[in-house]
């Protein structure tokens, strides 16, 4: 009998373990309708959604989804952001990598080539509802200094901030990031 309770007590422990999982990926519409569900990639890297206590699998396209977020494990988590790119009209989702006032947000392009594949990293970035600007990039690139400055005119209203930027002289990656998640933690405090 306390076997039977046992193995019972087990199954709805995981039964419930696997609601609370699936609750946690949301995809977020242009109407700002959050519904929760979960998510999975295809083989191809298409993201589909099935909504909590529903059958139905639909794909989650940037025309309808203004963000989603994926649930990789207790540790990690994927946001993806419906934007343009600059100097296009169609809308692709980016990677979130930094949320808050400054949005940061990574694409990553592989390109086949003679000798072998090319994959280059390109950060773009906005302010509020702004249009993405191109701020880094792993490429060739000879526009270095005017992504830096427009950087630099994002980091603006908090001029303290700015300073340091400048006097650190780092513009790799690394100080992209740690310089928006230091702007959007100033704004929120």
């Amino acid at each position: 009998m306390k076997l039977s309770a046992l193995i019972l007590s087990v199954c709805f422990s995981m039964f419930f373990l696997q609601n609370a999982r699936a609750q946690k990926d949301y995809i977020i519409s242009f109407n700002n309708d959050t519904l929760k569900g979960k998510i999975k990639v295809t083989l191809f890297g298409k993201p589909k959604f099935t909504e909590n206590d529903q059958s139905k699998v639909v794909s989650i396209s940037p025309k309808t989804t203004k963000e989603y977020c994926r649930i990789i494990n207790a540790k990690d988590a994927k946001s993806y952001l419906s934007k343009a790119l600059p100097n296009q009209s169609r809308l692709d989702f980016l990677e979130l990598i930094e949320k808050g006032t400054i949005q940061l947000c990574e694409l990553i392009q592989n390109t086949p080539g003679r000798y072998g594949s090319t994959t280059v990293t390109t950060w773009y970035a906005c302010k509020g509802e702004n249009l993405l600007v191109a701020i880094k990039t792993s490429g060739l690139s000879f526009s270095r200094a005017e992504r830096r400055k427009k950087f630099e005119d994002m980091l603006s209203d908090q001029p303290e901030l700015l300073e340091k930027f400048k006097q650190e002289n780092d513009f790799s990656f690394d100080a992209v990031k740690k310089y928006t998640a230091l702007y959007n933690k100033r704004r929120t405090n």
